[in-house]
């Protein structure tokens, strides 16, 4: 790209997962800038991110305007998983306001997380997990929906009347 399009921003959308946000980033941001903020929006830490555009690893010293990257790219993301697939916390809330801290792995399944979230609210049979807006499915890992430390989970349930 020519210098004098600096200024310009592309819209990409983030793919290797459930969740695929879109970013709007100048081209002239470093690939470390949008990995902070690939951070910020799903709570990745940087140092686990891998991005990779038409089969190369985009590196965090270079620019976006390095690669030949276009409006609408889509961009994957490669999370490295936990080590030991060690445990941490999440917050799971209901729509109730009640919300519980809950020790996940990051490869235990949606389905498990349901059951363990069932038996910590004791309000009913749980019908939906929500993600960064996404309802989750019961067969995949919390991993398919950038589940890290402190992320936030949203429960519905079907509250037994008793």
């Amino acid at each position: 790209m020519a210098q004098h399009d600096d200024h310009l921003s592309v819209t990409l959308t983030i793919v290797g997962a459930k969740v695929e946000p879109q970013i709007t980033c100048p081209v002239s941001s470093t690939i470390l800038a949008l990995k902070q903020r690939l951070y910020t929006l799903l709570g990745v830490d940087v140092a686990r991110q891998t991005l990779i555009f038409d089969l190369e690893e985009l590196l965090d010293d270079h620019h976006i305007k390095d690669y030949n990257i276009q409006q609408f790219s889509e961009v994957a993301l490669f999370v490295a998983p936990y080590p030991n697939d060690d445990k941490f916390t999440i917050q799971v809330m209901s729509s109730a306001d009640c919300s519980e801290n809950v020790k996940v792995r990051e490869r235990m399944s949606v389905a498990e997380l349901k059951e363990k979230v069932e038996r910590r609210f004791d309000r009913g049979e749980c019908t939906a997990l929500t993600r960064l807006g996404m309802v989750m499915e019961d067969k995949d890992p919390l991993s398919a929906y950038y589940v890290n430390p402190n992320s936030l989970v949203e429960v519905n349930f079907n509250i037994d009347p008793r």
